[in-house]
C-alpha cells in the first residue's frame, strides 16, 4: 500500500458472500505510517461473527480511505493476501451464522411479510443468480443462505414457507397465465424498486 498522509482512517467492510447488499462485519480504524508516498505493507485483523462460505461465494472487502491511499498488488515482493481461519468448533460457528444471518429476513418480514415482488415479476429467487440486491429480497436470500449450510434448520424452514409458498386469498397462482404490468421506469432502476413504488404508488 502507498499512503498519502502519515495519518489515516479507514473504514472496513466485510459484506455477506450470500446477499452481498449486506455489510456482515465493519470497522473503523486509524492507522500511523513512518512515511508518506511510499509502499509498505499494512496488516488488519478482524474477528468477526462466524461466516459460512459455499464454493459458489465470493468474499468481498471493501476499503475506504480518508485521505486516499493506492493498493498494490501482484508484487512477488510484497504479495497481498486475504487469510481466513476455520472455526474451531463448527456446531457453535453454524449457530451464530445462522442467528446473525437470519437477522435481515426477521426484520424485513415483519414489514412487509405481505409484498414479495417475485410473486409479481415470475422471478425464481436463487443465490446463483441474483436478479436484484436488498430491499425485499433481504427476506428470501437469508433464508436460503441457511439452508445451503443447515438444511434441517427449524427457523429457516419456517421463512421458506412464509416468504416462497404462503397463500392469500385473491392471489393469482404462478401457473395461470397473466399479463404482465409495464411500467414507465428508468432502464438503472431496480426490479425491487420499481415494483415496491409501483405497490406504493
Amino acid at each position: 500500500m502507498r499512503p498519502s498522509a502519515l495519518t489515516d482512517y479507514w473504514w472496513l467492510k466485510l459484506r455477506d458472500p450470500a446477499n452481498p447488499a449486506r455489510i456482515w462485519a465493519q470497522t473503523c480504524l486509524r492507522v500511523e505510517f513512518p512515511e508518506a508516498d511510499t509502499p509498505q505493507a499494512v496488516s488488519v485483523v478482524m474477528d468477526i461473527i462466524d461466516l459460512m462460505v459455499a464454493s459458489e461465494d465470493r468474499v468481498l472487502v471493501e476499503l475506504t480511505s480518508a485521505e486516499g491511499c493506492d493498493l498494490i498488488f501482484g508484487d512477488a515482493q510484497h504479495p497481498a493476501t486475504l487469510a481466513a481461519f476455520p472455526a474451531k468448533n463448527r456446531e457453535k460457528a453454524l449457530q451464530t451464522y445462522v442467528k446473525h444471518e437470519m437477522l435481515p429476513a426477521w426484520m424485513q418480514y415483519m414489514k412487509e411479510y405481505n409484498y414479495r415482488p417475485w410473486r409479481f415479476t415470475g422471478e425464481k429467487v436463487s443465490l446463483l443468480s441474483w436478479d436484484v440486491f436488498g430491499g425485499s429480497y433481504d427476506m428470501a436470500y437469508p433464508v436460503l443462505a441457511v439452508l445451503r449450510h443447515d438444511p434441517g434448520n427449524a427457523r429457516a424452514n419456517l421463512y421458506r414457507t412464509l416468504v416462497f409458498k404462503r397463500q392469500w386469498f385473491g392471489m393469482i397462482e404462478d401457473n395461470d397465465v397473466r399479463r404482465p404490468m409495464v411500467l414507465n421506469t428508468p432502464e438503472n432502476a431496480p426490479a425491487w424498486a420499481v415494483w415496491n413504488a409501483s405497490c406504493i404508488g
